[in-house]
């Protein structure tokens, strides 16, 4: 460690009151004295200039400062201010140095007092600061290293953000720009990802001049692992939405994914199907999904059909349902999440084995949205506007659990459906 070194500022460099309060200092010291250099007040500010450059800047400079008596109280603080900048460590002394000056000065290495401060005091205050500017600059320089650190890591987070945004951009390129139009039916969605991406996905889009396509599907897990899977998906499931029922297009999926796996767990599931516009039958095939629900006035019931969840089983058989949709009602279909996503579902959930709402719970916030055929005036939009408004309810909602997706498909009563067609 390099010999310590003081800078001793005075109005009287030459000598006088300073030389003398020094010499005891020294006295009071013993061996090893540090070295000095005597500089007007004036001057300080450009000795310290000076030994910065030959220092380093994380280093703070001893310093012993006299100054007159009567010396304005802004004078002493403006002086305060430079030592602590430059991180200067020592005694600034004044004769009768009142109280409440000595406490705004005081803090850091710097310490304010009277001119009749005994020099043993000074010594030893001195040699204390001395001795722990060494344990000092070493925090300072870790201090340096943390920021430097922190600031890398800034950079890699907002890097990271960028990429996310980016990420959920691209997904929302693969969802319908806007649901289509087709005679005596109404669509509706809700797409809610639990962060920047989705695990779900879905589409709704005109087959022929008669058919519709659909599906909604939900890959396994959170963030962009799922959402690179569900990229799989929607491809896969798109290939053959033309010419492949339902089932041969789960079938198909299945294979993909499986085939896909690579001794890695990449698991999903998906209900996809087709609507004829002109006489409402449907086809509809499950694969480890949520059941769709068909609703009909107050009343809900299930669509069983099917397989195990993708990705699973090689050559997994899966099955398909066929139904008619009559007017007034509304096909959902839904991704999972839904049990722990409306109000006081924690409260609903308690002395359940998994925390979260039985299926007859949830299925019940579904039945009592105002569907079409429910009420006088009802619209699909309405319904999913107020399904909205629920989930936006619950306590937390702004940290969402889970992926939430639901596409409603609602055959309008026959009167709407006239009035619409005129």
């Amino acid at each position: 460690m390099a010999a310590p070194s003081i800078i001793l500022a005075s109005s009287d460099p030459a000598g006088g009151p300073a030389h003398v309060l020094w010499s005891a200092v020294c006295k009071a010291w013993g061996s090893n004295t540090p070295d000095h250099q005597h500089v007007e007040v004036g001057d300080l500010a450009d000795a310290l200039i000076v030994q910065s450059e030959d220092r380093d800047l994380a280093k703070g400079q001893a310093v012993l400062v006299l100054l007159d008596e009567g010396t304005p109280k802004s004078t002493i603080i403006a002086l305060a201010h430079l030592l602590h900048d430059v991180q200067a460590f020592g005694f600034i002394l004044m004769p009768g140095m009142p109280a409440e000056v000595q406490q705004q000065i005081s803090r850091g290495g710097l310490v304010g007092v009277n001119a009749d401060h005994p020099p043993q005091a000074i010594a030893t205050g001195l040699r204390a600061l001395f001795g722990r500017q060494e344990s000092v600059e070493e925090m300072q320089q870790e201090l340096r290293i943390l920021s430097s650190a922190q600031g890398g890591v800034r950079q890699e987070m907002d890097r990271m953000h960028e990429e996310l945004n980016l990420a959920a951009v691209i997904q929302q390129e693969l969802l319908p720009a806007e649901l289509p139009e087709a005679e005596g039916l109404e669509f509706g969605v809700m797409f809610r990802p639990a962060t920047y991406v989705s695990g779900d996905i879905y589409d709704v889009a005109r087959l022929d001049d008669d058919r519709m396509w659909f599906f909604v599907a939900d890959a396994v897990g959170h963030g962009v692992p799922a959402a690179l899977l569900t990229m799989v998906i929607s491809r896969s499931l798109r290939a053959g939405a033309g010419t492949r029922t339902p089932a041969e297009a789960v079938t198909a999926l299945n294979a993909d994914l499986v085939r896909a796996q690579r001794g890695r767990s990449r698991f999903a599931t998906a209900v996809c199907g087709t609507i004829n516009i002109r006489t409402r039958e449907v086809t509809l095939c499950t694969a480890g999904h949520p059941p769709a629900l068909i609703l009909g006035g107050n009343e809900a019931r299930t669509v069983e059909s099917g397989g195990a969840l993708l990705g699973v089983f090689e050559g997994e058989p899966y099955e398909q349902a066929t139904f008619t949709l009559e007017p007034g009602e509304t096909l959902l279909l839904y991704s999972d999440g839904y049990e722990t996503a409306f109000p006081d579902a924690k409260e609903a959930s308690k002395g359940t084995t998994n925390g979260k709402l039985d299926t007859e719970a949830y299925l019940n916030e579904f039945a009592n949205l105002p569907w079409i055929g429910s009420i006088d005036g009802a619209t699909t939009a309405g319904a999913m506007q107020k399904l909205a408004e629920r989930v936006d309810c619950q306590a937390g909602s702004l940290h969402q659990q889970d992926d939430l997706t639901l596409v409603a498909i609602a055959a309008l009563p026959q009167a709407k459906a006239r009035k619409r067609a005129a």
